[in-house]
């Protein structure tokens, strides 16, 4: 076996261009040099090189927040660069380790990555927490918590709106069941996860940390999707109430075709299984600046 792979997975669609998800994978084979970078295989460059950006983007299991990694070009080969050294030494990376990178494409470039030991199991990873200090020096979009209230004041610095449907049915909407409503931002789009406001989540959501949540959708298909809630009602660096879910979150997205200025709301069924029904409002049209 090399050290490097190109692997096509049959089941989800890259956001990119349509074709299957992308996987290439890393052996560690030389943990001296590769500790500093990690060349990317040439055959994924050569395909999707064009959607790469200078900065990218790694989502690892248990970071609060994307590791930051620049891409280098030495050659003809293209590297991840400054940064990567972080990664390796954080999660340990060691000689016959094995790392899967998963493609996200989108607006920003992201990789979804698994680390594997020498057992071929995959690592159980450190929890990684931002200081307040690293968020203010990273380029990563931070968390905006919004009470639904606060939907009124949203602006969209890229688009103006020819109307304002959405922000008056998000202001008017009313249900008996419990609720919360998450406007689509950018941040949202980008990392593929929902804001849950902090005064819902303060009031149903205490205790919850990594519990399922799953939501289901009000139109005539029923999707349901299995999500992770993340609770951090008494961080002492960032209180915020978010869910994600990696490919299950991207599939959501997907499936009902999420864009920038929709809105979500999200009513509770089940308060013991987490069990919501969502609807989603469209945006109106939006033309650019």
């Amino acid at each position: 076996m090399t050290s490097n792979g190109l692997m096509k997975i049959q089941k989800t669609q890259a956001a990119t261009n349509g074709e299957d998800t992308i996987h290439f994978f890393k052996i560690i084979v030389a943990p001296l040099t590769q500790k500093f970078k990690l060349r990317i295989p040439r055959a994924f460059v050569k395909k999707y090189g064009r959607h790469l950006s200078s900065d990218i983007y790694l989502n690892v299991p248990n970071s609060e927040q994307p590791w930051k990694v620049k891409l280098e070009k030495t050659n003809n080969d293209i590297f991840l660069g400054e940064g990567w050294q972080d990664v390796m030494e954080f999660y340990n990376v060691k000689w016959g380790h094995f790392l899967l990178f998963r493609f996200d494409g989108g607006s920003i470039s992201q990789f979804d990555v698994d680390i594997f030991d020498l057992s071929a199991t995959e690592i159980d990873y450190p929890l990684r927490k931002i200081s307040c200090a690293m968020k203010r020096k990273s380029n990563v979009k931070t968390t905006v918590n919004l009470a639904s209230s606060d939907f009124d004041n949203v602006k969209f610095s890229s688009y103006k709106s020819q109307d304002d449907v959405v922000q008056q049915s998000f202001h008017n909407f009313q249900s008996e069941n419990p609720h919360f409503k998450v406007p689509i931002r950018s941040w949202n789009l980008a990392k593929l996860g929902l804001t849950i406001p902090l005064e819902y989540a303060r009031a149903y959501l205490e205790g919850k940390h990594k519990q399922k949540i799953f939501i289901i959708g009000s139109g005539d298909e029923k999707r349901c999707y299995k999500l992770t809630l993340y609770v951090y009602l008494h961080n002492c660096h960032k209180v915020k109430a978010e869910i994600f879910g990696r490919s299950e979150m991207r599939k959501f997205y997907r499936d009902n075709n999420l864009k920038l200025g929709d809105g979500c709301v999200f009513e509770l069924l089940h308060p013991q299984n987490n069990i919501y029904k969502f609807t989603i409002f469209r945006a109106p049209c939006l033309v650019k600046h």
